[in-house]
């Protein structure tokens, strides 16, 4: 049961044109301890109930038989009583049905069949509603609507179809340092920049005529004294009641937004021109590091171990320069593209080695993913130790007539998994990967630990050595 400031006092209107709906209806009120009720048959007569009678609620059919429909009914109850709200009843779940109802502006459409809790919080809704209606129709509504437009943060202004200000309110004048006298009357171009004062005046006018369906974008304007004012415009079309046309705009001030984005945007900038710079930088010491090796290996060369022990650290340095040289041309400073970056390497080894580069055939097939800087550089540095030596050790003159090494390396199952497989002559079968006394096996074992993940050697078909390590 509702309370009793709802009971026996409201007065309620059913249209409904089935007798057995109606004596339903009539109790599922009654049951509610609503008692005023008024029940017709038709459009006419519920037109009638509503001009000779006190009504508070209207429940409609939206199919009623006669010369109105309930949907045509609700709009004349509407001009007879713009307060009264009116609930369509209806069985039909059409999409198109319920379209054309909402047009009508209901305050609710209740789908048979109902039950009383729901019919009930429908009344004690409709009847709230109705009150503030009320309340609301007593006060100026221009007065209500200076306040909100002298309230509010945001510009507003309205022009006519000439361009000239015919209302502003205190928010737009405080964006362009006017008073609302200095603006009435004035044209829109008078906050314009005066290169743009043509194209707005077009603008306006083809908005006002139809021509164009703008509703918001960014504008540079200025104000009184000269200064330069980032704004946020939505515009919309207004009528007046002798058909006069006119633009409304709300204007937010987004001046010190802009100005933000571009200290930040030239931060970003000159932060992205200095890490180039470094990674540029940090490049070339090491290519002059690598120089000064290769020109003290020049004094040994008739040393052929102490040549060859330079020759392997300038590898090792270039691979370094070769991390380097992918950030410096690439827009993320935190991951390298896998594939680039060992066809660098490579491209490195078959330089260092020329004369066998030339006989000996590698193929790769390597993800295109990117792989972060720190975990590249420890896995280009094994790869660079794998593939020398496949170069130095795996194709002995004697060796098969068509030397290849293949490359592998994909992501799955969140590790990354490297093979590099060539068909040379193998390592030694009493070799001992984590027992390995060169520079170079070392550095292998040490830095695979540094990845978290695990190598190992098959000597069966030349030599495979396998790499994974976690993503």
């Amino acid at each position: 049961m509702i309370g009793d400031f709802f009971m026996h006092d409201t007065n309620i209107l059913i249209v409904e044109d089935n007798a057995i709906a109606q004596l339903t209806f009539v109790q599922y009120l009654r049951d509610l301890d609503y008692h005023n009720v008024v029940v017709v048959n038709n459009g006419s007569e519920a037109l009638d109930a509503v001009r000779t009678s006190t009504i508070d609620i209207a429940f409609l059919d939206i199919r009623i038989r006669g010369s109105m429909s309930g949907l045509e009914t609700a709009q004349h109850i509407k001009d007879i009583n713009p307060l009264l709200p009116f609930i369509f009843l209806t069985a039909s779940t059409d999409q198109r049905t319920v379209r054309q109802a909402l047009d009508c502006d209901p305050y609710s459409i209740l789908n048979k069949p109902y039950d009383l809790a729901t019919l009930q919080k429908t009344i004690e809704g409709a009847i709230n509603y109705r009150e503030c209606q009320e309340e609301a129709s007593v006060l100026d509504t221009q007065s209500m609507l200076d306040q909100i437009l002298n309230t509010t943060t945001v510009g507003v202004c309205i022009t006519n179809d000439e361009g000239n200000f015919v209302k502003v309110n205190k928010a737009y004048c405080t964006i362009y340092g006017y008073s609302k006298p200095e603006l009435i009357g004035q044209s829109i171009t008078l906050v314009l920049p005066k290169n743009i004062h043509k194209y707005a005046q077009a603008q306006h006018q083809e908005y006002l005529a139809g021509g164009t369906e703008e509703n918001s974008g960014e504008w540079q304007t200025i104000d009184k004294h000269g200064n330069f004012k980032d704004v946020s415009i939505q515009v919309g079309r207004l009528v007046g009641d002798n058909g006069q046309r006119f633009k409304l705009e709300t204007v937010s001030d987004i001046t010190k937004r802009k100005d933000d984005v571009r200290r930040l945007t030239q931060a970003l900038d000159e932060k992205d021109s200095y890490a180039h710079e470094v990674h540029h930088r940090v490049k070339n010491n090491m290519t002059i590091v690598s120089g000064l090796l290769y020109l003290q290996a020049e004094k040994v060369k008739s040393q052929p171990f102490v040549y060859d022990l330079f020759q392997e650290s300038m590898t090792r340095i270039k691979t370094l320069a070769l991390i380097q040289e992918q950030l410096y041309r690439s827009d993320n400073y935190t991951f390298i593209n896998l594939r680039n970056y060992i066809q660098s390497l490579v491209s490195n080894v078959q330089k260092l080695f020329r004369e066998k580069a030339e006989e000996i055939h590698v193929e790769q097939e390597v993800t295109n993913k990117p792989l972060d800087v720190d975990r590249a550089i420890a896995c280009g540095l094994i790869i660079n130790e794998v593939i020398t030596n496949s170069f130095k050790y795996a194709f002995p003159p004697t060796s098969t007539d068509s030397p290849k090494i293949h490359i592998q390396a994909f992501f799955k199952e969140s590790c990354i998994h490297i093979t590099i497989q060539d068909n040379g002559v193998g390592l030694p079968t009493e070799f001992n990967l984590i027992d390995g006394t060169t520079l170079g096996f070392q550095l292998i074992s040490s830095l695979t630990r540094q990845l978290n993940g695990t190598i190992s050697i098959d000597n069966q078909k030349g030599t495979q050595v396998y790499l994974k390590f976690p993503q």
